[in-house]
């Protein structure tokens, strides 16, 4: 056995545990880059949906309030008892950072028995002229008004009466469009008040759709990824998507419009994802791209938060970072090739 021979032994050694290396880390890194995209995604479907069920929530919390304080009505004089509610309808719209209108709408026999009149409507709503302005939502500065005829411009009484008549519980509507005053899209959280089982009226705080979701259409994920808010039961999207995802996965400029339970992938594969959560999943566009999702459901509303990205993005940055480390393992190995090289010239047979 020569010199030469005896000293290419450890060169060869070393080549080849680099080699090694290079594959088992390559595979163990993937893996470990697979594990922080599933955390990453979760965390965002977490916190987000957090968020939503704590305005909610809070919501809820200032209707019972609400409808606490109008046993006033029973001690006190009407419009005393009136003021007073509007105070506190003023204060908790202060307190609620998407709420936009409160409101109280009293049956026609109760209307009848406090005011005499046919109907008596009390809405309590924020300034919409400055929002940005820092007085916006504070007491001074809210718009009260009243009506007192049964021609109200309250929310459609088909959808508040109806759940309000349903349920002596706190209810939230779907989402619909209020004309007027606010022309805009919300929801109503609202309560129902009865006296033994007579229906005397609701009482409602209104969350603004555009302030109670947008974070979750601010949120970016790479140049193809993001959150959607998408009903579980009908599997309409809520919120608009990013337009680099609309290569047959959502439709980024129709919130309310699209089912993903009408898509590609149909309710078969969207149905496990929406209702009972999934931490990842792999889901192609009609454009024939994958896409990694991850979904997580509102506690408080039948709806599920989708974050997703294209998977050939998440790819490219994997190997992105891999082909910063390479290079140097490469280095290392030119350098032992340089080595045996060497030894070759230098030493004897």
């Amino acid at each position: 056995m020569t010199i030469r021979f005896i000293s290419l032994v450890p060169l060869a050694a070393v080549a080849l545990a680099c080699t090694v290396f290079i594959l088992f880390f390559s595979s163990r890194y993937n893996q470990l880059q697979d594990r922080l995209i599933t955390e990453r995604f979760e965390e965002l479907t977490r916190s987000n949906a957090l968020a939503i069920d704590r305005e909610v929530d809070r919501a809820r919390h200032n209707v019972s309030r609400l409808k606490q304080a109008l046993s006033l009505f029973d001690t006190w004089e009407p419009v005393k008892a009136q003021r007073f509610l509007e105070g506190l309808m003023a204060d908790t719209l202060r307190d609620q950072d998407t709420g936009y209108k409160a409101w109280l709408a009293l049956s026609p026999e109760r209307a009848q028995g406090l005011f005499g009149t046919e109907g008596h409507l009390v809405t309590v709503r924020k300034d919409p002229r400055e929002p940005g302005a820092q007085p916006y939502g504070h007491p001074e500065h809210t718009l009260v008004e009243v009506w007192t005829d049964s021609h109200d411009p309250s929310p459609p009484k088909d959808l508040a009466y109806g759940l309000a008549q349903t349920s002596r519980d706190v209810v939230l509507t779907p989402v619909y469009f209020d004309a007027s005053p606010t022309k805009a899209w919300v929801i109503s959280v609202l309560q129902g008040l009865y006296e033994g089982d007579r229906f005397q009226g609701l009482v409602s705080v209104d969350l603004l759709w555009d302030d109670l979701l947008r974070h979750v259409e601010e949120v970016t994920l790479g140049e193809t990824g993001g959150l959607v808010l998408v009903d579980a039961q009908s599997g309409k999207i809520l919120t608009r998507a990013r337009p680099a995802a609309a290569q047959g996965l959502f439709d980024a400029h129709a919130p309310f419009q699209q089912s993903l339970y009408a898509s590609s992938g149909g309710r078969r594969t969207w149905e496990p994802i929406l209702l009972h959560g999934a931490q990842r999943a792999l889901v192609r566009s009609e454009g024939g791209d994958e896409f990694v999702v991850s979904s997580r459901r509102i506690a408080s509303l039948p709806w599920s938060l989708v974050a997703y990205q294209s998977r050939s993005e998440l790819r490219d940055a994997v190997c992105e970072r891999l082909n910063a480390i390479v290079p140097m393992v490469a280095s290392l190995l030119a350098f032992l090739g340089l080595g045996w090289a060497a030894a070759s010239l230098l030493l004897p047979y």
